[in-house]
């Protein structure tokens, strides 16, 4: 079984979303691939024995079999070749932290099917921001060992689990792929030789024309050409992208004329069947062969223009209206000397009819399990709610509760003599620092805006006697802002 998970809104995607963001440049080598159009481009320019095959080697079911741990120490260690991951970030982790949070944020993970909770224990789900990292980690340290013992072929690309190798002939190739399948008891790999000197990988056919490669655009026997419908509701300048993208693709990845101009009747045939005027489709071919020299020049200062241009987002009503809104905002645009656009967007059918997933009964019982630490020793405390937790209801303790302020005694009951003579004398807000901030921001969170504003003050002051702790403080922050709102929290 392969899950593929969503996991935008859980509680570790953030965190999963940050590790990726620092750590994408350690999971590519000289072999990945990263921009097809860039290795389309390459691989014409490399040459081939005129006895040499093609050959492409296929992960099976790649993400469910990398070994989370095994990865995550992998990638612990490249972190720390040289301290990088601290002098590159200015952080001050150590390897244990850092191992720490890879694994809360990848391994653990359930999900439910058929009204059952899973876990998954080994490998990473699909969905997950650090799926591929890891998965092109776990590839890339598999990799360095064959390149070590001098076991790679000449040419070797890989893209995520397919890779493509120029072989002398079908017996080396066979030779490759058990070597490929004895670097660790999880990987099992498929070859598949070229038919008739041509081969599909990532999205193009690679053909071996006497002693040199050229491309086309490729398509799976299971495509049906479903494209956006040109009645769907939805601004017009999607559909003129996505016939320029579709155009443009076919393009990148045709080597000859020929190749892309039989391309081009492809996309006329698709695009007609979804019933789009002959005439748009025409125009759009028009002006992108009119433009081709333009291409890499509008590549090139791409970067530069879109950070210029402030995005303004707005539902999309109808067409009318919609052209109305450009030209007012090219108006204003060219007032201002700042570029803005805006960008229509259509709700999504599972916004309008959303279906409420059952959930098993372990999911609507669960209640609230907590821990309290003291901030100047050892000691600590683990309870759990009464009742459940669910939206609008404040957490209320088994052994004791906050009130409005302050803790009035310390939470449980410590057998501890040293926590019982060195801490008893500190205020409470120092001792329960992280627990009462919990419960306050619950507190916040459920006030009126007038509340809200007059706790103002208070908010300012508990920052201040944070500061110390720099997580809680973050923590506590961005609580806050959630509660209160930007227009609120300006002076922070």
């Amino acid at each position: 079984m392969r899950p593929i998970l969503s996991a935008t809104g859980t509680y570790n995607y953030p965190l999963a979303k940050w590790l990726d963001k620092k750590l994408k440049s350690l999971s590519t080598n000289t072999y990945t691939i990263s921009d097809i159009f860039q290795f389309s481009q390459d691989i014409r320019n490399t040459s081939i024995g005129v006895d040499h095959i093609l050959v492409s080697y296929d992960v099976t079911a790649l993400f469910t079999n990398v070994p989370a741990h095994e990865t995550i120490t992998i990638l612990v260690e490249k972190d720390f070749s040289d301290n990088w991951f601290n002098d590159t970030y200015d952080l001050n982790l150590t390897k244990d932290q850092l191992r720490e949070l890879h694994e809360l944020a990848t391994t653990n993970q359930l999900f439910q099917l058929d009204v059952t909770l899973y876990e998954q224990v080994e490998g990473v789900a699909m969905g997950s921001p650090l799926g591929s990292l890891l998965a092109n980690t776990f590839m890339c340290s598999i990799e360095e060992k064959l390149e070590e013992k001098n076991e790679l072929s000449s040419f070797y690309k890989r893209y995520v689990d397919d890779t493509l190798a120029i072989m002398p002939d079908l017996n080396e190739a066979n030779i490759f792929l058990n070597k490929l399948n004895s670097c660790h008891r999880n990987l099992k790999f498929t070859m598949e030789i070229a038919k008739q000197n041509t081969i599909p990988f990532v999205g193009m056919n690679i053909t071996k024309s006497g002693n040199r490669l050229e491309t086309s655009f490729y398509r799976k026997s299971t495509n049906t050409g479903l494209l956006l419908y040109c009645h769907s509701h939805v601004d017009k300048r999607y559909k003129d992208c996505l016939l320029a993208t579709m155009i443009h693709r076919a393009y990148q990845l045709s080597s000859t004329p020929t190749a892309f101009s039989a391309e081009c009747n492809k996309l006329r045939s698709t695009f007609l069947n979804l019933d789009y005027p002959n005439v748009l489709i025409n125009s759009a071919i028009n002006k992108f062969l009119r433009n081709i020299d333009n291409i890499d020049a509008a590549k090139n200062t791409r970067g530069d223009t879109l950070s210029s241009i402030i995005v303004v987002p707005l539902p999309f009503k109808d067409q009318q209206s919609a052209n109305s809104v450009k030209k007012q905002m090219k108006i204003l645009s060219a007032n201002i000397g700042i570029q803005i656009k805006p960008v229509f967007q259509t709700k999504k059918i599972d916004q309008i009819l959303a279906l409420k997933e059952k959930k098993p009964p372990i999911v609507n019982n669960q209640c609230v399990v907590y821990k309290f630490e003291c901030d100047l020793c050892d000691a600590d405390y683990v309870g759990s709610t009464k009742l459940q937790h669910k939206n609008g209801r404040k957490f209320i303790f088994q052994r004791y509760k906050f009130d409005n302020r302050w803790p009035r005694q310390t939470p449980g009951r410590f057998d501890d003599p040293d926590h019982n003579a060195l801490c008893n004398n500190f205020p409470h807000w120092i001792r329960w620092k992280l627990p009462w901030t919990l419960h306050y921001l619950q507190e916040v969170r459920h006030q009126s805006s007038h509340s809200l504003t007059n706790r103002q003050p208070r908010l300012l002051q508990l920052i201040h006697r944070l500061h110390s702790d720099s997580y809680v403080s973050v923590l506590f922050i961005q609580w806050t802002r959630l509660a209160l709102g930007d227009h609120r929290h300006n002076h922070l």
